[in-house]
Parts: structure tokens; C-alpha cells; sequence
């Protein structure tokens, strides 16, 4: 359980950096 947990965690993250480098790249800033 913990695995899939830790696995759950690292794709957030590898999304919420997908999501800000995409921001920076076409000049938005998203609002949260």
C-alpha cells in the first residue's frame, strides 16, 4: 500500500512540474 502511495506521490509531482514549466513556457501564470 505504502508503494502505491509513494508511486501516487511522484506522479503528482512530475505533473505539477509538467504544469509549471508549461505555465513559464507559454507565458501564463496560472492563477490557484
Amino acid at each position: 500500500m505504502k508503494r502505491v502511495l509513494a508511486w501516487i506521490g511522484v506522479i503528482l509531482m512530475v505533473l505539477l512540474v509538467l504544469v509549471y514549466t508549461y505555465s513559464i513556457a507559454t507565458g501564463q501564470i496560472f492563477k490557484w
